[in-house]
């Protein structure tokens, strides 16, 4: 009975494996494990070079050197008070020109426009007395102190030719001259604004 029973049962199993081919019904796999995901690995980059540190150089204009001389000039020189003869419209044609060439430091062309000055006029402190302010931005201190003379030799009350006249003889160390000068130009002109500086060249000058 067991044998028969046992023969049964083998037999159910076998139809039922017959019947699934069959009608194509596929037996029971055992699922594939899932492909493991692979993270690629990136290429190793090049590293860039850093970027070079410019260095800006600034191309300055040349500043015109100093020069070794600082001429003590007056920026506008006064005209002479005392001149009798009234200054002519050309004289006042050519002081201007000699202004603007102070102005933009060309003593050259300054020096030419006195020149034409004093032969406008001979007689014209004023002439001489600018060209004297010339000579000194040029450095020519000996012909700066010879046109001041001459100014004041025409006009004994032009206060300007004694001051800057004092200066140059300062800067050459001849004291008693430039003491008689500075004192002339504060006697004529005792309200001057740089009777403050003037005053104390004195006492330098007189050793007080």
């Amino acid at each position: 009975m067991n044998r028969f029973n046992c023969f049964r049962f083998m037999l159910g199993l076998f139809l039922i494996a017959l019947l699934e081919s069959a009608c194509g019904v596929p037996p029971t796999a055992t699922p594939l494990p899932p492909t493991p995901t692979v993270t690629p690995i990136p290429p190793t980059a090049t590293p860039l070079p850093p970027t070079p540190t410019a260095t800006m150089t600034l191309t300055a204009t040349p500043v015109p050197p100093t020069p070794t001389r600082t001429p003590t000039v007056s920026p506008i020189p006064p005209t002479a008070t005392a001149t009798k003869t009234p200054m002519s419209t050309q004289m006042a044609s050519v002081l201007a020109k000699v202004l603007i060439a102070l102005s933009k430091g060309d003593y050259d062309e300054a020096l030419v426009n006195c020149n034409q000055a004093v032969e406008l006029d001979p007689k014209y402190a004023t002439a001489y007395g600018w060209r004297g302010t010339v000579y000194s931005g040029k450095g020519n201190l000996d012909q700066a102190i010879a046109d001041y003379s001459k100014a004041i030799e025409l006009n004994p009350g032009y206060a300007y030719a004694y001051n800057h006249r004092g200066r140059l003889y300062r800067e050459k160390g001849l004291k008693p001259q430039a003491i008689a000068d500075f004192e002339k130009y504060l006697q004529l002109d005792p309200n001057a604004s740089d009777r403050a500086q003037v005053e104390q060249w004195l006492r330098e000058l007189k050793g007080q």
